[in-house]
């Protein structure tokens, strides 16, 4: 075999410029073909000892198992570090454009969470300052945005609520300065009364001193604020002052009987409950036009519980005026409106719910009208 003929025909074309050297060698590694004649004959090992020196290259050697010879090929080291370097510098400038294309997107990203931040940590700074007209300007609809709406109506309703206050306040002001100028005509009323009445004692009119004297008291008891709540027997004691002025104006055709238990005299009601009663009998229920009027006022405690009435003998009522007289909404009989009972019974239902009330019974012999409570002996348990 023509040894330039294998040469050219496998070996040649592998020297293409990057591949250092192709040779083929026989069993014994002397140079059988390579591009330059002049080392044919020679051993490998011999001129790449020559020729080696300062070189760095990478070899690949294959050997045929039937003849023996060999084929080996020679090239720079650089030349396949060129190819790396390239890879190299290709992937490191993906990895700019990478990095920079993320540094981007992460700067974008920033200012959008940023910017709706600050908008909402300077208004919740002012707000601190006391400008609490300062709202915060939403510009996301994200988990920020939405915080900034609950800041809004957080703020809306402190204003509202602080307007609330300050009408409160306003109103408690108005009220305190009308309850100091109304304590102002009881105090003058009190002191032109008992003025008359020392002047009637002194030239001997002992029943007008006495009729002005259970006036006063009486006066003194509706307008009195101090303590909403006193005992039955305190509370009997108003009627009793009411019923003298009464009997002065009926010309004592009315029998006053009371049956009050001696038990009962310490519980504590409302002030002011039994003599709505009592006005009630006497405007509605008594026939003043016949003799023999009595009212009779009567009250027991049972089971825990208290109960007053006031029974008349007059001539009874239908059950239209029963209806009308709880309902508050009865005419005006002889100048006075009969408001007490519907009265009475409001302030029953405000102070201890369904646990009190009023009834009333009326037929031929008169009318009955009883209210129900608690019988509470302390006054920090009278109501709810």
């Amino acid at each position: 075999m023509k040894e330039r003929s294998l040469y050219y025909r496998y070996l040649d074309s592998l020297e293409d410029g990057k591949t250092s050297r192709a040779v083929l060698l026989d069993e014994e590694g002397r140079i059988v073909s390579l591009r330059s004649t002049e080392g044919i004959g020679r051993s490998f090992k011999d001129l790449e000892e020559k020729e080696g020196l300062g070189r760095e290259i990478i070899r690949v050697q294959y050997q045929t198992d039937f003849s023996g010879y060999s084929f080996h090929l020679e090239r720079e080291k650089s030349e396949i570090l060129a190819d790396l370097s390239a890879v190299r510098s290709f992937l490191a400038v993906i990895l700019l454009v990478v990095l920079s294309i993320a540094v981007i997107l992460m700067l974008l990203i920033t200012r959008a969470m940023y910017r709706p931040l600050k908008n909402l940590t300077e208004a919740m700074e002012m707000v601190s300052g006391g400008e609490l007209g300062q709202r915060a300007e939403v510009v996301t609809r994200d988990e920020i945005g939405r915080l900034s709406v609950e800041f809004n109506e957080m703020l809306d309703h402190i204003e509202s609520l602080i307007g609330q206050v300050v009408q409160e306040e306003m109103l408690k002001k108005d009220a305190e300065l009308e309850a100091l100028q109304y304590q102002i005509t009881p105090h003058f009323l009190y002191n032109t009364l008992n003025s008359i009445k020392y002047a009637a004692l002194l030239k001997g009119e002992a029943k007008i001193g006495g009729l002005l004297e259970d006036f006063i008291e009486l006066l003194q008891a509706s307008v009195n604020k101090k303590g909403k709540f006193v005992t039955v027997a305190e509370e009997i004691h108003f009627v009793r002052n009411y019923m003298n002025l009464q009997q002065i104006r009926y010309e004592e055709e009315i029998e006053v009987e009371y049956r009050i238990p001696q038990e009962m005299k310490g519980c504590f009601l409302p002030r002011l409950m039994l003599q709505p009663l009592v006005e009630n009998a006497l405007l509605h229920g008594l026939d003043l036009k016949r003799g023999q009027n009595r009212i009779s006022i009567g009250g027991e405690v049972k089971e825990g519980r208290l109960a007053l009435w006031v029974q008349d003998n007059g001539r009874g009522m239908s059950e239209e005026q029963i209806r009308q007289l709880f309902l508050g909404g009865g005419k005006k009989e002889r100048g006075l409106s009969g408001i007490g009972v519907a009265n009475v019974r409001e302030r029953l239902k405000l102070y201890y719910g369904e646990c009190a009330g009023v009834t009333c019974v009326s037929g031929e012999e008169g009318t009955r009208i009883a209210m129900f409570l608690p019988a509470y002996k302390e006054q920090d348990r009278y109501a709810l």
